[in-house]
């Protein structure tokens, strides 16, 4: 199975949802809700939503204002209180393993690997409304897998 090729038919799905939901859960790691609010046991998710955990990212506005992995966890709440996204407009992973995301009034998010990963971290998930994910773990091209699927470490 090519990864890269799927990943890019679900990336493409993404186009013109509404993009909302920015919340930070720990140090740097954040979620991004895409689409119509669903319930997913006692909390809303968007039906597609990512998960960023270990990754570097930057969130850029085209004002030129940007919030990354790399500042402080107040300033990253105050961002996210801030930012109204808009529509996602483009996604795609490249070769250089960096996922981009452009949306609607101006913003665009790239997330890429960290230096020194933590193997049992993932730099980030993609969430489907079917109960799929991708999921971009240190040194490897995502891979798709039921959400119910533990995921053991490629060695």
């Amino acid at each position: 199975m090519n990864s890269r090729l799927n990943i890019s038919d679900d990336l493409s799905r993404l186009k013109g949802l509404k993009a909302w939901g920015l919340k930070r859960t720990h140090g740097s790691m954040f979620f991004l809700e895409l689409g119509k609010p669903v319930q997913i046991g006692k909390f809303h998710h968007g039906e597609w939503h990512f998960l960023f955990e270990q990754s570097e990212w930057i969130i850029q506005s085209a004002l030129g204002e940007r919030i990354s992995s790399e500042d402080e966890a107040n300033n990253i709440d105050v961002a996210f209180d801030e930012f109204d996204l808009g529509q996602l407009t483009n996604a795609s992973f490249d070769s250089s393993d960096v996922l981009q995301l452009n949306f609607s009034y101006g913003h665009s998010l790239k997330a890429s690997n960290t230096p020194n990963p933590e193997l049992d971290f993932s730099e980030w998930t993609l969430f489907t409304p079917d109960e799929m994910c991708w999921t971009k773990k240190p040194n490897q091209t995502p891979t798709k897998h039921s959400i119910h699927e533990v995921q053991v470490e490629q060695l």
